[in-house]
This record gives C-alpha cells, sequence and structure tokens, in this order.
C-alpha cells in the first residue's frame, strides 16, 4: 500500500484550513505566516503518525504488481493452475523429448505419413 503521500496530504489540507482562516478574519500577513509554519509542521507529525498507523494495520496487504507475481490462480476443481512459466517449460520439455525420439527412431515418421 502506498502510504508515503499521506503526511504531504494532510498537511497540505491543513495549512489551506490555516491560510483560508488567516484571510477571512483579516490577520496581518507576518502572524498569517507564523501560524502557517506551526500548522504545517503540526499536521506534518501528525500526517506521519497515521502513515506509521495505517502500515502497522495494513502491512499483509501486498502492492499491485506484488500480488499479480505471488497470486497462483486456482482452477474450478480447487487445483492450483500452473503457472506461464511452468506451461512454457513443458512444452520444451515435451519438443526435446520428441526430438529426441525422432533421433532414435526416424523410420517412424516415415510409417505414420506414409
Amino acid at each position: 500500500m502506498k502510504t508515503k503521500q499521506i503526511p504531504l496530504i494532510i498537511m497540505l489540507i491543513g495549512g489551506a484550513a490555516s491560510s483560508l482562516i488567516s484571510v477571512l478574519t483579516g490577520v496581518s500577513s507576518k502572524i498569517m505566516l507564523e501560524r502557517l509554519l506551526i500548522t504545517l509542521v503540526v499536521f506534518l507529525v501528525l500526517g506521519g503518525v497515521i502513515k506509521i498507523i495505517v502500515d502497522k494495520n495494513f502491512k499483509n496487504i501486498l502492492e499491485p504488481d506484488e500480488q499479480e507475481e505471488t497470486e497462483e490462480i486456482s482452477t474450478e476443481d480447487g487445483d492450483i493452475a500452473p503457472s506461464e512459466a511452468d506451461l512454457e517449460q513443458n512444452v520444451s520439455e515435451q519438443s526435446e523429448e520428441q526430438t529426441g525420439a525422432l533421433e532414435q527412431n526416424p523410420e517412424s515418421v516415415d510409417d505414420e505419413w506414409g
């Protein structure tokens, strides 16, 4: 789960709210900047704490890319279907077996084809 942006988003929302309230109440620029700085730092720390909590509670959820790699497809019978790599390996083994059989007994091909 991507949680890197959580502190930044929370900080920006808090800063926007602080700025909006300061502008609407007519606070001077110096006081507004002081409030904004304090607000940004507080909400950055708060966002960091929230990020840590989310990471600890959802650490068992994999990233989508990782999930595709480790996911096994099951068939209707409940058996686990072979992966594409296994299928490719089986095909290459079968073709090697057929090539080896032809090299050992090339006359069997002539019998089958005519």
